[in-house]
């Protein structure tokens, strides 16, 4: 089973040294002393310090060791004021390539910390799942922001939260006591109102993976709402490779109005083309599903809006510069957007 890769232990390792006297030239372990601290061979040690040396962070003096290079950090911010280390990790913290909806995130987190003493770390795991909590805990983050994180990641999440906040971004909203999320079943229900008040009553909820606790919740709110009206609820459209064009194909000529998500919009866009269809449509903000469409949506259901990140992020930040300060669970509005625009 793999592990983390050894010489990034003895790295960062080192690199912590660094950061906690980054304004005097001092010495650090050797390589004989850090095989011995952290029971590693001497190459993979020579290995990490050769990459802090050709970064600048240490250098060699013949003769007597190993030393942090004072002039590279002396008068930098770093050693003027306390800089927090914060943690981003998206879902399972596989994410190597970020699409445009986390593209968005990581635009409003930046924007967030860009004016305050943080360092943030965006990060993806290396190591097997069973190591996940050894990896985080080896560059000892001073807070984490993980954004919507799955089950098999909250153990993880618990063991941290021993020692360092751990905000949790998006999820359904339960009883985390330090999570930002969006009341998804009053998404479903604003929905739902939005086609109902215009007068549209032959809907459909259409979308695939209604398993995820998220989607779920809107779909329970579209219910509650049609419910409250006295209007009899569609099953939802499955989304598949076999039956969900031909399926809508049958059935969107007698809608007015269809709700999906961004993602799934594009097997749903070929089909009211082909058909010019009138309906109505209302997509989430999942931005990409509407590029290079046919049929542009009609409204766009905000539920990750920017304040939610936002305030995640101060409310980390607070936690972190202000001891007396506790976390706190947020829980933000969904809202809709008519002229949908990409």
């Amino acid at each position: 089973m793999a592990n983390i890769p050894e010489y990034m232990r003895v790295r960062q390792y080192v690199l912590d040294l660094v950061m906690a006297h980054p304004d005097t030239d001092e010495r650090i372990a050797s390589e004989r002393e850090l095989c011995k601290i952290l029971d590693v061979s001497r190459i993979t040690a020579r290995r990490a310090l050769k990459a802090l040396i050709d970064d600048g962070m240490l250098y060699v003096k013949t003769g007597k060791g190993m030393f942090i290079n004072g002039g590279k950090w002396r008068n930098h911010a770093f050693t003027i004021r306390k800089f927090y280390k914060i943690m981003l990790i998206f879902g399972e913290g596989k994410m190597v390539y970020l699409d445009g909806f986390f593209m968005d995130v990581m635009e409003h987190i930046c924007s967030a910390f860009k004016h305050l003493p943080v360092l943030l770390q965006p990060l993806n795991l290396v190591s097997e799942s069973d190591k996940t909590i050894e990896e985080l805990s080896m560059y000892r983050p001073d807070a984490i922001i993980w954004i919507r994180p799955s089950s098999s990641m909250m153990n993880a999440i618990e063991f941290m939260r021993r020692t360092i906040p751990v905000c949790v971004v998006g999820n359904k909203p339960d009883s985390d006591l330090f999570a930002a999320s969006v009341d998804y079943r009053k998404a479903g229900r604003i929905a739902a109102a939005w086609f109902l008040d215009k007068g549209l009553k032959d809907l459909a909820i259409a979308g695939s993976d209604w398993n995820t606790g998220i989607k779920n919740e809107i779909y329970e709110g579209w219910k509650d709402e049609l419910k409250s009206r006295n209007i009899p609820a569609r099953s939802c459209l499955r989304i598949d490779k076999e039956g969900f064009s031909e399926e809508m194909e049958k059935l969107s000529p007698e809608l007015d109005g269809i709700f999906t998500f961004g993602s799934d919009f594009p097997a749903l866009d070929s089909v009211l083309a082909k058909q010019k269809s009138k309906c109505r449509i209302m997509v989430d903000e999942n931005y990409y599903g509407a590029y290079g469409s046919i049929r542009k949506p009609d409204a766009k259901l905000i539920i990750f809006p920017p304040e939610l990140l936002t305030q995640a992020a101060m409310a980390l930040f607070r936690t972190l510069s202000d001891p007396s300060c506790k976390p706190e669970s947020i829980l933000i509005a969904p809202s809709v957007k008519e002229e949908f625009s990409l």
